[in-house]
């Protein structure tokens, strides 16, 4: 989201770059620290016979909390998309970063196909588990296959189908570029100064 903000215009957006940086890296870092914290609670507890419910309740939290920030980071996404396509320039400027970037849009797409698998996957797991363990969505293997294996292995093969790192971080404005000294690397080694 930051480098796209950094190669679309950051007029348009609400918040800068280095703000959407840390924010939904900040929100992966409690996600997945509640999640670890929550597996780690119950295995205890099941280890020494004791009730689940602690570490099973926070490890909920934590898949709850990561779909809260996956739903906010696709919100962003999708009003940042929307003010560029609404701005005369940032509309313009965007046509022409597409037209100059071969893949570019097929790396976008890549990434909201990975967001979507990613964003089922999640929703499923809080399902799931809130059901408590042993439950019957638990218990379905079908179920389970689809909604788990499968929209990882749907996430994983897109993004590296079109790796970002290929095609977004390397993207560059044209006219920012005719500007610049022309050097290969110039571009990410610019926005990576405006980042942070």
């Amino acid at each position: 989201m930051a480098r796209s903000v950094l190669l679309f215009g950051t007029e348009v957006s609400r918040l800068s770059p280095k703000a959407y940086a840390y924010i939904f890296i900040s929100c992966d870092i409690v996600s997945l620290a509640l999640q670890g914290a929550g597996g780690a609670l119950a295995s205890i507890a099941a280890q020494n016979n004791t009730p689940l419910g602690t570490g099973d309740n926070v490890q909920l939290a934590g898949l709850a909390f990561q779909v809260g920030s996956l739903a906010l980071f696709g919100v962003c996404a999708g009003e940042y998309a929307w003010r560029v396509f609404r701005d005369p320039a940032a509309s313009a400027r965007a046509n022409k970063v597409f037209a100059y970037n071969k893949g570019l849009k097929l790396c976008f797409g890549a990434l909201a196909l990975s967001y979507t698998a990613i964003m089922v996957r999640c929703v499923y797991r809080v399902i799931e588990l809130s059901n408590g363990w042993g439950s019957t969505l638990m218990k379905n293997q079908i179920d389970f296959v689809a909604l788990e294996g499968a929209m990882i292995v749907v996430a994983v093969i897109s993004i590296n189908a079109l790796y970002p790192g290929k095609y977004l971080n390397r993207a560059v404005d044209p006219d920012f570029e005719e500007k610049s000294t022309g050097s290969g690397g110039f571009e990410t080694e610019v926005a990576s100064k405006h980042m942070f």
